[in-house]
């Protein structure tokens, strides 16, 4: 069932880490999911809702909501984005462990900033500074605040000193 662009209820992508990220304001039929669906969204049945998979308790994945929010819009759909800083991104630094990003993946968008403000991704370590034991690199870590800041996200410091 194809729908006027008058017809259409506006859209929200909401994403929390509580719940993930979710469209409201969709309906059976209104074809947002063949759309969004090509962006990493999926149809939850038990909750009839449309989201992206395994993203409770992780940042937003920017690259996958800008993704589907251009699509929507091409397609002549009203789209907002409401993204929760309620758990902001923390930059830690011990003397003992180094530099270190909290509550980021090395699938979201913080570590897209990140990279290239000299943090890597390990399997086992996440996302830290290398050999970044002992006194704090403040203009390194000042500097990836700034950008994560600058790019939408909430961030906190706790550094060691």
């Amino acid at each position: 069932m194809n729908q006027s662009p008058e017809d259409r209820t506006p859209l929200t992508i909401v994403h929390t880490r509580a719940a993930g990220t979710l469209i409201e304001g969709t309906r059976p039929g209104d074809g947002v999911l063949d759309i969004v669906r090509r962006h990493g969204f999926m149809l939850f049945r038990s909750e009839s809702r449309i989201g992206i998979r395994r993203s409770t308790g992780r940042t937003a994945k920017l690259a996958k909501i800008n993704g589907a929010v251009e699509a929507l819009r091409a397609a002549g759909f009203t789209v907002t984005v409401d993204i929760s800083a309620d758990d902001p991104v923390r930059i830690v630094h011990t003397r003992a462990r180094g530099t270190h990003l909290l509550g980021a993946s090395s699938g979201d968008g913080v570590w897209n900033v990140a990279r290239d403000h000299g943090f890597y991704a390990s399997r086992h370590s996440g996302i830290f500074v290398p050999r970044s034991a002992g006194a704090p690199n403040k203009p390194l870590i000042t500097d990836a605040a700034r950008a994560l800041r600058e790019a939408g996200f909430a961030v906190t410091l706790d550094i060691e000193e």
